[in-house]
This record gives structure tokens, C-alpha cells and sequence, in this order.
């Protein structure tokens, strides 16, 4: 008897990867399926270990990049991101160009 339960965990042991495998590629054609097992199933990302990534850098230069096309100083759309000497001058030349 106990040569053929450890046979059925075997089998299971085989099933639960194949089905899983078969859930995921289902997943990848647009389709659903059910994962079904019995027990505690530990599902852990590969590679992340569940972290956020940090996407603040790649955001603010497409922003800035965004920004700069339009030609429109940072400062007049609540964003500061030179040095206030730089962005006083700016804030001078435009006052300047609209006084004259």
C-alpha cells in the first residue's frame, strides 16, 4: 500500500506543473482554465520576488522630454526641476518679453 501511494504522489507531483503549464499557455491564446489542487500551492514570481519596480526615473524623462518639445519652461505647468537661479533667469525673460 505504500509503494502505491508514493506511485499517486508521483502522478500528482507530474499533473500539477502540466496543468499549470497548460493554464498559463491557455492564458497566452486568450483563454481561461482552471487550476485545481488540493493542499497548500505556494505561486512565487520568478525573478521580482514581488517587488515594485521603481518607475519614477523613466516617467520623469519621458515628462521632461514631453515638456521640452513643447517648448513650454517647467516652471509654468508646477514643476521645478532646475535650479533656482536657472529658472529665476527664465522667469526674468519672460516677464521681460512680456513688458516689452
Amino acid at each position: 500500500e505504500d509503494g502505491l501511494e508514493r506511485t499517486y504522489a508521483q502522478e500528482r507531483c507530474r499533473q500539477i506543473p502540466q496543468e499549470w503549464s497548460a493554464a498559463m499557455q491557455a492564458g497566452k491564446n486568450g483563454g481561461v482554465r482552471d487550476f485545481v489542487a488540493v493542499g497548500d500551492v505556494d505561486i512565487k514570481v520568478i525573478g521580482a520576488d514581488n517587488q515594485v519596480l521603481d518607475s519614477e526615473v523613466p516617467v520623469r524623462q519621458i515628462l521632461e522630454q514631453l515638456i521640452a518639445k513643447t517648448g513650454i519652461p517647467p516652471f509654468l505647468l508646477g514643476l521645478s526641476w532646475s535650479s533656482t537661479e536657472r529658472m529665476s533667469t527664465q522667469q526674468a525673460d519672460m516677464m521681460t518679453s512680456e513688458i516689452t
